[in-house]
């Protein structure tokens, strides 16, 4: 399946129209505060996800943020998306490759849906003036503590 026909199907899954941009990436924004970017990478192998999860200021802050973003990578094996900073616009991201082939709508939905929900404890902790979402299985208490690489 081509990626118009792929972002067609997934579209009517969810009752809206996508338009391609340059039949590659589509974006959106999911409860109008967490954006969402669907591409086809250029060998036509993978489809990437992002999701552009707050805007993160220079400062303390931002340093827990991403220190924590790198233990909740590395802690959690069960985790398939990776989160990320674009620092172009601060911006903390949540990322993750799927395999395009046989991928239809309704599997890129159903791996949306839990990368979202994901994106969404992110973002509602550091609205709420914590680095990570601590208790929501990101990461666990005992392992916050723990020595790690960096």
């Amino acid at each position: 399946m081509n990626f118009s026909d792929l972002i067609h199907e997934f579209g009517e899954l969810l009752g809206e129209s996508f338009t391609p941009y340059q039949n590659r990436m589509i974006r959106f924004l999911i409860n109008e505060n967490l954006r969402v970017q669907i591409e086809m990478d250029l060998m036509g192998e993978f489809v990437m996800l992002a999701c552009f999860i707050t805007e993160i200021p220079p400062g303390k802050f931002r340093e827990n943020v991403l220190r924590d973003a790198l233990k909740a990578n590395f802690l959690l094996d069960e985790h398939w998306s990776t989160l990320c900073y674009e620092g172009k616009e601060n911006h903390l991201v949540l990322f993750f490759k799927i395999p395009a082939h046989g991928l239809t709508g309704q599997k890129l939905l159903d791996q949306l849906l839990p990368f979202v929900a994901r994106a969404g404890l992110w973002r509602d902790a550091i609205d709420n003036g914590h680095t990570a979402p601590v208790g929501k299985g990101e990461i666990p208490e005992a392992k916050r503590k723990k020595s790690l690489p960096f």
